[in-house]
């Protein structure tokens, strides 16, 4: 008789498993730890221990030792890294966890596809990210609304000294919130497209370390050139934004233009030579196997860079 519910318990159990989630499971694969989080997605945990690289494309699909094939929709963390400089996320990411690529002091790019989708932006993602030159904030996306609102949360990029220029491209932000642009000592240009301007915590640029306790300083303007839409640039002049800088101009229509550097040839023929991305961005260290555009003196090409050529 025991033996007979023994039998129908097992069956039971069965049954309601096929109704569970995943069980999480962690592999490696293609230089990356992987954690499986549904049928047919992973999440990145960041380089094999010990195997980290200087540009860390992320893959948007992987397999695991059975041959399965999974898509990453989620990076965890990869962070507290000295070796990475340069990071790709795909497009198939939709979640990134908070922090998820702080203290990564010798990070100087960070690229998002235009087709991305994620949920929010992340606290503190780039805290610490001490050679980071330019950010232009990832894609959001709310499936309950066509024009979603977003918050620029806590600290996301406190203490990058080496920013120098930030785009924010959406057309709705609620908020900026304390500690977001803290510490950004180097700030030169911040692009902002949304129409109505947001809410600024009193201490978005503070210059107090995010962990210190919080005291109320003097506000400052700052030698920092804020860009905003044509038709909200009265408004901007109007609101708290005109207490924090002393110039606040008209942004170019789309937010891609203004991540485009223009490139200029030194017509007199000094030998200055300046390397710059595809898309216009100027590249302070070149990385080979990497396609720029090389400025020298008079003369412009573009090159497969090679051990300074």
């Amino acid at each position: 008789m025991k033996r007979y519910k023994l039998i129908a318990m097992t069956a039971v159990m069965a049954v309601i498993a096929q109704f569970l989630p995943v069980k999480a499971f962690a592999f490696s694969a293609e230089g990356y730890e992987w954690e499986i989080i549904s049928d047919h997605e992973v999440r990145c945990d960041g380089f094999v221990w010990g195997k980290s690289q200087a540009i860390a494309r992320i893959p948007a699909t992987v397999k695991n030792y059975k041959g399965t094939e999974y898509t990453c929709t989620y990076i965890y963390n990869l962070n507290y890294d000295d070796v990475i400089e340069e990071i790709y996320v795909p497009s198939t990411v939709k979640k990134l966890e908070d922090g998820v690529f702080a203290y990564n002091h010798n990070l100087r790019e960070i690229h998002f596809p235009n087709d991305i989708q994620l949920e929010r932006l992340p606290l503190e993602m780039f805290v610490n990210c001490t050679s980071l030159k330019e950010l232009t904030f990832p894609n959001i996306v709310d499936p309950y609304v066509a024009v979603p609102t977003v918050t620029i949360p806590q600290a996301i990029c406190q203490n990058c000294q080496s920013l120098e220029k930030i785009i924010i491209p959406y057309t709705q932000v609620s908020n900026i919130q304390d500690y977001a642009f803290g510490k950004c000592s180097n700030l030169k240009d911040l692009y902002i497209y949304s129409v109505i301007p947001p809410e600024i915590s009193e201490y978005a640029f503070d210059e107090l370390t995010y962990y210190g306790a919080p005291a109320k300083i003097a506000k400052e303007k700052r030698a920092v050139t804020l860009h905003v839409p044509a038709e909200s640039l009265d408004a901007y002049k109007a609101s708290a934004w005109s207490e924090y800088f002393t110039e606040i101009v008209v942004a170019p229509e789309n937010p891609e233009e203004a991540a485009i550097e223009e490139i200029t040839v030194d017509n007199n023929g000094l030998n200055r030579v300046k390397y710059y991305t595809v898309d216009g961005h100027i590249v302070d260290s070149p990385v080979n196997g990497h396609i720029y555009i090389k400025t020298d003196g008079c003369n412009t090409t573009k090159i497969l860079y090679t051990d300074g050529n």
